[in-house]
């Protein structure tokens, strides 16, 4: 069986939450999960999240797995977009981003290692977004960090 089991059947439960600035987002990972919080809601399919600090709770056993979960102004922001009954992360690059970092070669190894078509953006000048499958769950903020790995 591949991963935690736990994680592969918590990922595919159904979305019941209102998706508002501020709800929390859990990430399933391998056997780790991650927290978000809902920080822009463009529409109800595409929306911004940011990574959540998890701190262990005062007077918790060492990897007890028992976190409080903090908003973090300068965590990690991420795009997700709806289509069809599944979430994507969404990756976008524009004409301005790319002529303003162009010279930049981690920015440009990054850019085509996603698939990105540098000679259409140069021809064309057309945003150019991809998406990838993200395994994630909407109002729950659940996470676990495994110390077996």
């Amino acid at each position: 069986m591949r991963g935690s089991y736990i994680n592969r059947l918590l990922e595919n439960h159904p979305n019941d939450s209102v998706i508002e600035v501020g709800t929390l987002v859990t990430e399933y990972l391998y056997t780790d999960r991650h927290v978000y919080e809902v920080v822009e809601v463009d529409s109800p399919k595409r929306v911004t999240i940011r990574r959540m600090r998890a701190l262990p709770k005062e007077g918790s056993v060492p990897m007890s797995n028992q976190w409080e979960l903090v908003s973090d102004k300068d965590g990690i922001e991420r795009k997700l977009t709806k289509r069809g009954k599944y979430w994507y992360w969404t990756s976008e690059v524009t004409k301005d981003m790319y002529d303003e970092r162009k010279d930049d070669v981690r920015f440009m190894i990054a850019f085509l290692g996603a698939g990105f078509d540098k000679d259409k953006m140069e021809r064309d000048g057309k945003s150019q977004a991809r998406y990838r499958r993200a395994k994630v769950r909407f109002g729950v903020g659940d996470y676990y960090y495994d110390y077996e790995f």
